[in-house]
């Protein structure tokens, strides 16, 4: 605790009375843990939650294995966040794979050890037990869901793809054929029309007189009424 500059196994009423009313003993802190406590350089990993990171400086006495930010002034929250994770996945890598080799494929005392670089299915999971696999892996991947275990089939590929954008990769075969010249083609379109228009040609020729299609909506379960004209 940076208000009491010591190791805190319970906050009580005391220490939120302190938090309000006295100056933050950050340096001491600082100093506890590296001197008091013992902690040695490389031995931890410090993790920053605020809008910007200027506590960084304060604690490079720590000498941490990483130090890492939630959020960065004039930063894209959402580029930033995954430049941190990578850079923290670096150093928690190896305690992680250590920590889920001790997953099991299944429930009981005879279950197989779950494989890191082996699919799922190959591994004899089944359909049955994907949710529960699911819910042994989310105490190491946040959030993680069954879908999920489909589209990162192994351990290895949760540690290296978990969590990333879901964004795309702009398309490299778009891109070679000329960019923004590229020809598109619209594969199917749908919409609900009236009752004169039965084609394409015959709704281009409404669209082009300017008619006035708005009808009284027939009555269904979810909506009724006028439509009203754009």
């Amino acid at each position: 605790s940076a208000t009491r500059a010591a190791e805190l196994s319970r906050v009580d009423e005391q220490h939120w009375v302190a938090w309000l009313s006295q100056p933050v003993d950050f340096a001491g802190m600082v100093k506890r843990m590296t001197t008091d406590l013992g902690l040695a350089p490389g031995s931890c990993v410090v993790v920053e939650i605020g809008a910007h990171p200027v506590l960084s400086a304060m604690l490079l006495p720590l000498q941490p294995a990483a130090q890492v930010s939630s959020m960065c002034r004039d930063q894209p929250t959402k580029a930033w966040i995954l430049e941190q994770r990578a850079d923290l996945a670096a150093v928690v890598d190896q305690p992680l794979r250590a920590a889920l080799a001790g997953v099991t494929v299944g429930r009981g005392p005879n279950a197989p050890k779950l494989r890191l670089d082996v699919p799922f299915g190959a591994q004899g999971v089944t359909s049955v037990q994907y949710p529960g696999l699911a819910e042994d892996l989310s105490t190491f991947f946040p959030g993680l869901k069954v879908f999920d275990l489909y589209r990162h089939p192994t351990v290895d590929k949760l540690l290296s793809e978990y969590g990333r954008s879901a964004c795309p990769a702009p398309s490299a075969g778009l891109s070679a054929q000329g960019g923004a010249n590229a020809k598109a083609a619209v594969l199917g379109v749908g919409l609900v029309l009236p009752p004169a228009v039965g084609t394409c040609d015959e709704l281009w020729a409404a669209l082009w007189r300017d008619e006035n299609a708005v009808r009284k909506v027939p009555e269904r379960p979810h909506f009724g009424g006028d439509l009203e004209q754009s």
